[in-house]
């Protein structure tokens, strides 16, 4: 039976901005989902939480397990912070993530739509996908693009901008 850390290591691929992308199951937020058992109850958790704990330790009750990458689906452990609610809420607004009445941009953020469509054309799209995929970063491609590197990401992995699901 493989150990945590193997299963851990079977499913994410490093992207040039050192994040461990998880390349297995993922909930509608991008998060990477593992499922394990544990005394004989099978149950999905998020990935990250996973490597959290399998390189940095046990998480205190009533924590989260932030992202400092902000990409949702990377494991990588020295990209994760233990923190509270408040403290992501803090981070995210620090990083000019809040959208609309203070809520998150995400994949079901209220400004999602508005927001990328209003920074980007089809042909920045296009482009981006295209310089990521020969070895741009997300920050760099961010800051080129005056948007975020997680928005840059969703962008490249058809978060957003997805062709079947625009038309």
């Amino acid at each position: 039976m493989l150990t945590l850390k193997e299963k851990l290591q079977d499913k994410y691929q490093i992207d040039a901005n050192g994040c461990w992308i998880w390349i297995g199951d993922k909930n509608k937020q991008g998060y990477g989902r593992l499922t394990i058992q544990s005394n004989n109850i099978i149950k999905k958790v998020r990935a990250h939480r996973i490597s959290y704990e399998v390189y940095n330790g046990s998480i205190p009750l009533g924590m989260l397990v932030c992202h400092s990458c902000d990409i949702p689906s990377c494991i990588n452990p020295q990209h994760l912070w233990l923190g509270t609610a408040k403290d992501n809420a803090a981070d995210c607004k620090a990083k000019g993530r809040l959208g609309h009445r203070g809520h998150p941009r995400g994949p079901t953020g209220p400004m999602e739509r508005s927001v990328g469509r209003g920074t980007l054309t089809q042909e920045d799209v296009n482009i981006i996908r295209k310089k990521y995929s020969e070895g741009s970063s997300y920050k760099d491609l961010a800051l080129a693009y005056n948007t975020s590197a997680k928005y840059i990401y969703r962008v490249c992995a058809r978060f957003v901008w997805n062709k079947e699901k625009d038309q």
